[in-house]
């Protein structure tokens, strides 16, 4: 679950929530609803609450791997020149399938510049089940880039993972350290796909179970880069 926007005694870590900045926060207490303000509620389907990083009882939500969220596509979720998204996870690793979708602005897979802005996955080696590997993808008007950091992740254990794209590079942190980084230039795509989390969006075979397994709490969708701080600050809370 999220922290209230307006609450709290250190000056320091409030200041990098910067809510003027944030285009959408979905604290995910047991449900979808926005609360930046902006009203980009999420649509919901066969998700369950379940208790969030600091053992609050429906402080966050849990994936099956069908279970989604949807946001309706709007102008302001995407055409950034730079941005951020964060959230906290607690994956479950799956042996038969190698790569889950955990969120993505994307129309059919395949980082398409015509129809995809931005994607977070986990990927798990079949005969490994140990650490998985987070990565994340922009897509803008110079191409697709795409950034992957090496096991950080662990199953059923919650950690705080962020992309930031700040016009020159994304950086892909992972507990509010810095874990990988990838040249990239241009403008995020505006794309017609909504959000999704949970799910992969192609139609064909290759989204076959690759629906997210585990829980998400807390995202936050800001239009800027935010500072390597500020994200430790973030996974700080």
């Amino acid at each position: 679950a999220g922290d209230d926007d307006s609450a709290g005694d250190d000056d320091d870590q409030q200041s990098c929530l910067v809510p003027e900045d944030m285009v959408v926060h979905l604290a995910l207490d047991g449900d979808a609803t926005d609360s930046s303000g902006n009203a980009h509620d999420g649509v919901s389907s066969g998700i369950t609450g379940t208790a969030d990083r600091n053992g609050t009882s429906n402080g966050a939500i849990l994936f099956d791997g069908n279970a989604t969220v949807t946001i309706a596509d709007n102008p302001a979720l995407d055409g950034f020149t730079t941005y951020s998204v964060c959230s906290w996870l607690q994956p479950t690793f799956d042996s038969g399938v190698d790569t889950h979708v955990v969120w993505s602005k994307e129309l059919q897979g395949g980082n398409s510049p015509a129809t995809d802005s931005y994607v977070a996955t986990i990927a798990t080696g079949a005969s490994s089940l140990t650490a998985g590997v987070a990565g994340g993808t922009v897509t803008t008007d110079s191409g697709a880039f795409v950034t992957l950091t090496p096991g950080p992740l662990s199953e059923n254990v919650w950690a705080h993972l962020c992309l930031v794209y700040d016009g020159s590079a994304q950086k892909l942190f992972v507990n509010g350290s810095l874990e990988a980084t990838t040249a990239a230039s241009g403008t995020v795509n505006d794309s017609p796909a909504d959000i999704t989390f949970g799910s992969c969006v192609a139609t064909d075979s290759t989204c076959d179970n690759r629906g997210y397994l585990g829980a998400l709490d807390d995202w936050r969708l800001f239009n800027r880069g935010l500072s390597d701080a500020e994200v430790s600050c973030l996974a700080a809370q």
